[in-house]
């Protein structure tokens, strides 16, 4: 089974790789001409892919859910909810969440690697097993209810972005990495569906303004280079409209 498992996780990287590979050749080529990217001093980081990260964080370590549920009600719920679902569209909810996507956060957070200090705080007391453990949790809950929106043309806008992108501006469809539903291709990737507007609107200018340890977010980076404004708002509001809970498909 668990032979069967490993085999289906690399037929998933290697498709994911197939189609993210021409974009970020792409990337890397038009980097000096890039005042974002070129701006940076990446060359200079130590940066990794969140799989990386990920096993050097927790080696193979799988997460207990029954005890992430008691972490969470004490660390996690005032802010992000007992089941996941945020309190408040300022923060993520944690709800269906990829667990090694999740865990990950957690450890950069904790590591200073992603920076919020109300998070760092709350981080630094989680040993590697107690994120392990809330990420299961989480990632066992079902997911609250999408945004509804009201603003078609916007809808619209967004939708078009999120399904075809924009070849033109260099903008690459978000379904290749984050799925038709928003559930993620990949476990590298986040699950976006379903997050507040203005959350997600908070995120994604954060993604082309700062500077990371994560080589998947310098790919996001390059790709909201060529997103203006009001490209950014148009997306976060059709994404957070989505309800895929499971990792999925393009094809």
């Amino acid at each position: 089974m668990a032979h069967k498992a490993k085999n289906i996780h690399a037929q998933t990287s290697s498709t994911w790789m197939k189609r993210i590979l021409p974009w970020i050749a792409v990337l890397a080529v038009s980097t000096t001409a890039n005042p974002v990217m070129a701006g940076t001093d990446v060359a200079a980081m130590e940066t990794k892919t969140i799989a990386a990260f990920h096993k050097d964080s927790f080696g193979n370590r799988q997460g207990n859910a029954v005890r992430g549920k008691q972490i969470a009600t004490q660390a996690c719920a005032q802010c992000h909810g007992a089941e996941g679902n945020a309190v408040s569209s300022a923060f993520p909810s944690l709800s269906a969440q990829l667990p090694n996507y999740l865990a990950s956060q957690l450890m950069l957070f904790k590591t200073g690697q992603r920076r919020s200090p109300v998070m760092h705080a709350i981080a630094t007391n989680l040993a590697a097993g107690d994120m392990l453990d809330v990420a299961a949790y989480y990632a066992s809950q079902s997911p609250g209810k999408p945004y509804e929106s009201t603003n078609a043309e916007l809808l619209a806008h967004g939708e078009k972005l999120y399904r075809e992108g924009d070849l033109k501006r260099g903008i690459p469809a978000c379904t290749w990495c984050h799925g038709p539903g928003g559930g993620a291709t990949s476990s590298i990737f986040p699950r976006i569906g379903g997050q507040s507007p203005i959350y997600l609107e908070v995120v994604l200018d954060v993604l082309k303004t700062k500077q990371f340890h994560i080589q998947e977010a310098y790919v996001m980076k390059a790709i909201l280079t060529n997103l203006s404004r009001e490209d950014i708002k148009a997306v976060s509001e059709y994404t957070s409209t989505l309800t895929a809970a499971k990792p999925e498909s393009t094809r």
